[in-house]
């Protein structure tokens, strides 16, 4: 599996995350969006919390860059 990594800019990166329906559901309630040029998921800065909770949910284990 592909290592998940969340990084904070002006909104949260997901990169490297596996195709699966359930993730872009949550991720689109909350927000999300995927961005096609960078191929990643980036979020509001203020769904942190919920984004982690969602990663964790889903794929179980994520690394930060701070």
């Amino acid at each position: 599996m592909e290592e998940i990594i969340l990084s904070k800019v002006e909104v949260i990166t997901v990169t490297a995350t596996y195709y699966n329906e359930d993730f872009i559901k949550k991720a689109k309630a909350l927000g999300g969006f995927w961005n096609e040029s960078e191929k990643d998921w980036e979020f509001p800065k203020d769904k942190e919390k919920e984004v982690k909770e969602l990663v964790l949910e889903i794929y179980g284990d994520f690394e930060t860059e701070d």
